[in-house]
């Protein structure tokens, strides 16, 4: 023990018994005599032969190994030390076991010595023994070796992106990273600073990550946009592929710290730039990111002027015009790093995403390096997904400006001729879809309200699917601009027709096609209804479900051409999504009495009729669902495991799940009625479903994918609803009965 530095206690005690009324200057000899004597030691004990008993040893990397346990060694604290070590999460027992184990250098301060141990770098006056800092080491992660071809690729595709960025892009990530004085900050456990942090992530975690798992191509670009005073693009991180070279150059700003934040963040010069790099993929398949990454609110006002509002306002205007123009193929991702109180503006500008139609996802990591990766990793994850879900298809996307669905009035008496297109006499036909009609499967009826001479279909979107927009629609009477009727929506496709030719072929198969799937999907909610009708003591406020029915306009534009909408009634309420196309179902949150009847996912799908007992004849997409294909079920009676007086309880999201599931019986496991969504009607007890999505696979004839459109999936989308389908009450009940065709 004498060989240790004595504890602070010691040293105390030491000094108070000291008869000086100085304290403090009285300890000063004392500290040079115990740490001349305590150098003179460990260079007598260094020196000793290697049999010989020392108190010290030196590893061969400059490391020193003291004999003494670590708990024994001892630094004066301060309160700036004390402070430092709370914001970045580092224990007192980290500094010890850095002084005892870690590798000793001076630092470019005269009299100061640097310990750096397991990640952590401890600084210490030489003279005084107190600390002055201590901070996370940055991780020592080597580079890429980078091959003579990694470059002729990396030139070639950003050669390509100055030519023909249109085209050649697949996906265009644009990254704002504040820069601002408190991205200085030590408060991140695991890493220097916030900034560290923040490159470290999109190094490892968006990069990497989507390198290795095979994710990324040289046509995902990648553009970095430094936040602050001014906005300024990377020289060497503007429009580069996702390679093992970009990797590489932010890392190096990483390892190296070669930016160095300071002065303020302001947004809009940086979104302004950030606008101008997407505004070349208006009409193109390209997929957007734009992701904001701060640590706190907009200095706009300081350094250009105008108040808080102003500049927030102006701030979520670039969103909303970035949104309305891009739709679905941008999503706007914030991540905030600090206290939650300090970022509205990027949970504005989320929610500013999503009224126009786009993604928008905002977080809060914890202060940690893992945290943030995480943060990041999920914004790759979330671009993997939406080209993974349009990976079959890359059709020029119409241009099209979307309008704030928040905005759109409850209640339309006039409409606005500079809002509108409006048709009337001649130029506009009301359709009625008939599939018994094999050759024209539209025949003309009258408008659906007896005053109407006319139609008005607005020049914006408000809603837009994975191949639709849609717009606000309305009858009109003889003056061209009165609304009689309900409101209604349009849905037309979103891709772009080379000829008015084209035009009015391809409307009419789309239509038809949307038609069909909203026919069908009725077809199956009957006879699911018909099956909760037979359920004993199913309790009475169950909800029923029902597809909004569709009708067809042909419309003659002079600019356009022929060619026909799909219309259906406009829902009003709460808009609720209970599963998707791409195996998302929303998860169950009300327990169920009835136990017995909740099974696992597998339970679930082994728990249905055998493959042999629906035979697997010949069917076209349009006989799925047919009594033709599965015969009656109305004479099978249900029994259920439950108590006499005991009802059976079903929410809203039990039932939606269940019909899906209901769906795949039905349909001969041959077809699956998902993507539900829409709104819950309580006065009539029933979940209204927009939209719906078939998954068809037949094994029979697998050359006949997509017979319901691109949202049909096939194989793939049946399996990934029936792996995160859960079973819930209804579904073993409603998919019973089910008898063997007589053919």
């Amino acid at each position: 023990m004498d060989e240790c530095m004595p504890p602070p206690c010691r040293r105390r005690g030491s000094i108070a018994k000291s008869p000086s009324k100085t304290p403090h200057r009285a300890s000063r000899p004392f500290i040079k005599q115990w740490d001349s004597t305590l150098n003179s030691r460990l260079n007598s004990a260094l020196r000793s032969p290697r049999g010989g008993k020392s108190s010290s040893s030196l590893l061969s990397n400059g490391s020193r190994v003291s004999s003494c346990p670590t708990s024994a060694m001892s630094f004066r604290s301060s309160n700036h030390g004390r402070q430092r070590r709370q914001e970045r999460n580092i224990g007192k027992r980290q500094l010890k076991a850095a002084l005892k184990y870690g590798t000793r250098s001076s630092t470019h301060v005269a009299g100061r010595s640097k310990y750096v141990h397991n990640g952590i770098t401890f600084i210490v006056d030489d003279i005084t023994k107190q600390e002055v800092t201590s901070f996370a080491t940055a991780m020592d992660i080597p580079l890429k070796t980078i091959s003579s071809e990694m470059w002729e690729n990396h030139e070639w595709a950003r050669q390509q992106m100055k030519s023909q960025p249109e085209t050649f892009a697949k996906s265009h990530s644009v990254i704002l990273i504040d820069i601002s004085g408190s991205m200085r900050n030590s408060d991140v456990q695991g890493s220097r600073t916030r900034l560290g942090a923040v490159w470290h992530a999109l190094a490892e975690d968006y990069v990497r990550q989507r390198i290795e798992s095979g994710n990324a191509s040289l046509a995902d670009v990648i553009s970095i946009i430094l936040m602050g005073n001014t906005a300024r693009l990377h020289p060497n991180l503007h429009n580069v592929p996702t390679d093992w070279i970009t990797y590489n150059a932010i890392l190096k700003i990483y390892k190296e710290g070669i930016i160095t934040p300071g002065g303020h963040s302001c947004f809009r010069p940086a979104l302004s730039m950030a606008e101008r790099i997407l505004s070349q993929y208006e009409s193109s398949p390209c997929f957007l990111m734009l992701a904001i990454m701060s640590d706190g609110r907009p200095s706009d006002s300081a350094i250009y002027g105008g108040s808080w509002e102003k500049n927030e306002s102006a701030i979520a205007g670039y969103i909303a015009s970035m949104s309305s123009r891009f739709g679905k193929r941008l999503t706007v991702s914030t991540v905030g790093m600090g206290s939650q109180n300090q970022f509205e503006t990027l949970k504005t500008m989320t929610e500013e995403a999503l009224n126009h139609e786009s993604k928008g996802v905002f977080q809060v990591p914890s202060l940690s390096s893992s945290s943030i990766a995480g943060a990041i990793s999920s914004i790759a994850t979330s671009l993997t997904e939406t080209q993974l879900d349009s990976a079959s298809f890359r059709q020029v996307v119409r241009r099209m400006t979307r309008e704030n669905r928040k905005m759109l009035p409850a209640l339309t008496e006039v409409v606005d001729p500079k809002e509108f297109d409006i048709y009337m006499g001649d130029n506009v036909e009301h359709l009625e879809y008939d599939p018994s009609n094999k050759h024209y499967f539209f025949k003309k009826i009258p408008f659906q309200h007896p005053d109407a001479r006319g139609v008005a279909v607005a020049t914006k979107a408000f809603g837009e699917g994975t191949e639709r927009f849609a717009k606000q629609f309305f009858e009109v009477a003889a003056d061209g601009i009165t609304v009689v009727g309900e409101p209604l929506v349009a849905k037309e496709s979103k891709f772009v027709v080379e000829s008015t030719l084209n035009l009015q072929k391809l409307s009419e198969k789309f239509v038809r096609r949307f038609c069909r799937i909203n026919h069908q999907a009725q077809k199956v909610a009957d006879a699911f209804n018909a099956k909760l009708d037979s359920i004993p003591r199913l309790d009475p406020d169950t909800v029923r479900v029902s597809f909004l029915p569709c009708s067809v306009y042909r419309i003659n534009d002079r600019e356009k051409g022929v060619h026909v909408l799909g219309v259906e009634n406009r829902l009003f309420g709460r808009f609720e999504k209970w599963n998707s196309n791409n195996g998302y179902v929303r998860t169950r949150t009300s327990p169920h009495k009835s136990g017995s009847n909740l099974v696992s996912i597998q339970e679930g799908v082994s728990g249905l009729p055998p493959l042999d007992t629906i035979k697997e004849e010949d069917v076209s997409p349009d006989e799925v669902g047919s009594t033709a294909m599965i015969g009656s079920t109305a004479e099978v009676a249900i029994e259920i495991d439950m108590d006499e007086d005991e009802n059976l309880f079903a929410t809203h999201n039990d039932v939606a799940q269940a019909f899906s599931h209901f769906s795949y019986v039905y349909g001969g496991r041959k077809s699956l009625i998902c993507d539900l969504q829409g709104v819950v009607d309580r006065r009539k007890k029933l979940l209204r479903f927009t939209d719906p999505a078939i998954h068809f696979f037949d094994c029979l004839k697998e050359n006949k994918r997509g017979q319901y459109g691109r949202t049909d999936r096939g194989e793939k989308g049946i399996e990934e609803f029936l792996t995160s389908h859960d079973c819930n009450c209804l579904c073993n009940v409603t998919t019973k009965g089910f008898m063997e065709v007589l053919l």
